[in-house]
């Protein structure tokens, strides 16, 4: 954006458009990746790298990228990074301002991520678990709730509530391995991963 600012100024032009980082994107669909870097998303999709860092080829590159993250996220914007953001000093969003007025979490499963990215946010943990349980137990198809509470559930050294998510994670992608969709064997996969990492450490804790 910045390029792109820039070149606006010197043309005499303002450039008021809202913005969607595909690096942020990136970052939320498939968390806990070594590279972010645009020729490695591309390659593990599949993707020609010919042309790289040519400006035309990698603005086609970061198109599929950021529409795939975005199918699998269930969203076009990108609220946050991998970590939840600072706690903010502005005003509540109408999406916190509705759930002040009703105590309900919406019906929506992505309004509930979006809900859940805001309650960690402002530190309120129990009702971000609230918000993403509900997306776990319908079967949310990304990745995010079930990466979100198995985060928080590890920092509470709550590894039975973190195998269970990480279990149903595992029985809903495992649903999604006919799709067209090149994320659900990765995802699936790392998964199961951690799920043997999580059982291993509840066998040590209950040996110790």
């Amino acid at each position: 954006m910045s390029f792109l600012q820039n070149a606006a100024k010197r043309c005499n032009l303002v450039i008021r458009n809202p913005a969607s980082c595909a690096l942020r994107m990136a970052r939320l669909a498939w968390p806990g990746r070594r590279s972010y870097k645009l020729c490695d998303l591309a390659r593990d999709g599949g993707l020609s790298n010919e042309g790289a860092h040519h400006a035309l080829d990698d603005c086609k590159r970061a198109l599929i990228v950021y529409t795939a993250a975005a199918s699998i996220l269930g969203t076009a914007s990108s609220p946050t990074e991998e970590r939840p953001p600072e706690p903010r000093a502005d005003a509540p969003s109408p999406r916190m301002r509705a759930y002040l007025q009703s105590s309900r979490i919406p019906e929506d499963p992505v309004e509930r991520n979006l809900l859940g990215i805001e309650f960690e946010a402002d530190g309120q943990v129990d009702n971000a678990v609230e918000c993403y349980q509900a997306n776990v137990r319908d079967g949310f198809e990304g990745n995010h709730p079930y990466d979100r509470l198995a985060i928080i559930f590890r920092r509470r050294k709550d590894t039975a509530a973190e195998i269970a998510v990480l279990t149903r994670a595992i029985e809903v992608f495992s649903r999604l391995q006919s799709s067209p969709r090149s994320d659900v064997a990765p995802k699936l996969e790392r998964f199961k991963e951690r799920l043997l990492r999580a059982s291993a450490l509840s066998m040590t804790s209950q040996t110790t």
